[in-house]
């Protein structure tokens, strides 16, 4: 019985994993079809820490953004176990969702203190902010290609094309500005 189990519950596992691989391979088809879509100049999507929530410099600039230039639209991109933590009255969607793919593929200005996934497209027109987060006091990035292990599972070259969507690096101090050159 406890081996029946076992493979009901390992062949459950496998169904869930396809239909998640099933249903991520229809968003990012709607996603391409949205890239023909033109390019809406009033929106512009924020995100932190890998879509964990409201927090560090590109809260700073939504803020700052929302008193500026009202006019312009930002939305938040949050994982679902983000959207609590999310202040009342910011717009937000959910990371890899029909209206994620919707947010990314017609938004004009991007901010983030990490890099947007390798599926984001960089489109001709928009604008991608990294703001960073800390003070870079430890390897990171290129400074890993000699690492005796993550040396040889990162993929530098796609963290390059990463870096390459950015139209501006802000750093938040003088140091951090050489070590980010």
């Amino acid at each position: 019985r406890r081996a029946l189990n076992r493979r009901r519950a390992a062949a459950a596992r496998l169904r869930g994993r396809a239909a998640k691989r099933i249903r991520l391979q229809d968003q990012r088809r709607h996603y391409r079809a949205q890239l023909k879509q033109p390019i809406d100049p009033n929106l512009a999507v924020y995100a932190a820490y890998w879509y964990r929530g409201y927090a560090c410099n590109p809260r700073a600039i939504y803020e700052k953004a929302r008193e500026l230039v009202p006019e312009v639209r930002g939305v938040w991109v949050v994982r679902p176990d983000g959207v609590d933590g999310l202040p009342p009255g910011v717009e937000h969607v959910v990371a890899d969702t029909r209206e994620y793919y919707d947010l990314i593929a017609r938004a004009a200005t991007f901010v983030n203190n990490v890099n947007f996934p390798d599926h984001l497209k960089k489109r001709e027109g928009t604008v991608h902010v990294m703001t960073h987060h800390g003070t870079p006091l430890k390897r990171m990035g290129l400074d890993l290609r000699d690492h005796p292990v993550t040396g040889q599972r990162m993929d530098f070259a796609a963290l390059l094309r990463r870096c390459a969507r950015w139209d501006y690096s802000v750093s938040s101090n003088p140091f951090s500005t050489l070590v980010w050159e």
